[in-house]
């Protein structure tokens, strides 16, 4: 017991640093049985392409605000453009162009998804694409790790597309 706390006092005392010591060795071993970033990883772009297939908006939740997107776009004639947008642009013409892409069929399939630390608990993702029903592949990468509340998001995108 604790000198000066009798009772229930000492009980709910010790109970309490009990729990309180219980508790600090769990998160003492959190570094040992959590998900790597590799992992973590792999289950945000299951939910990520999951989304995506359903057409959800929520998949904009995904992004950063301050996420760096850009697309090189080829033309038939062969010319390329690229275009760079901030994150939270990005996700209001997400949010524009998801019912178009439902309404047309549009849809993407992902192969050859491979996952690489590229620093702390950042992961690049690099995948090939296959644009549906264009019927063309294109790379496409992510960079995706936790925000500052632990919340994993996707950083950077880097993606091709062309016109068909």
């Amino acid at each position: 017991m604790v000198p000066g706390l009798s009772g229930k006092s000492g009980r709910f005392f010790m109970n309490a640093l009990g729990v309180f010591l219980l508790a600090a060795f769990f998160l003492s071993l959190r570094g040992s049985w959590a998900a790597s970033p590799q992992e973590a990883a792999r289950t945000m772009m299951k939910e990520y392409i999951r989304l995506e297939a359903s057409y959800s908006e929520k998949m904009v939740e995904l992004y950063d605000d301050t996420a760096s997107i850009r697309n090189v776009r080829t033309y038939a004639n062969g010319v390329q453009h690229q275009i760079d947008l901030p994150g939270a642009t990005y996700k209001q013409l997400i949010q524009k162009v998801l019912p178009l892409a439902r309404q047309r069929g549009e849809s993407s399939r992902y192969k050859e998804i491979q996952y690489e630390t590229v620093s702390g608990e950042r992961v690049r993702v690099t995948a090939i694409r296959r644009a549906l029903p264009k019927g063309y592949d294109s790379p496409i990468a992510w960079v995706v790790g936790p925000n500052a509340q632990g919340r994993w998001v996707i950083w950077e995108e880097v993606s091709e597309s062309r016109q068909k």
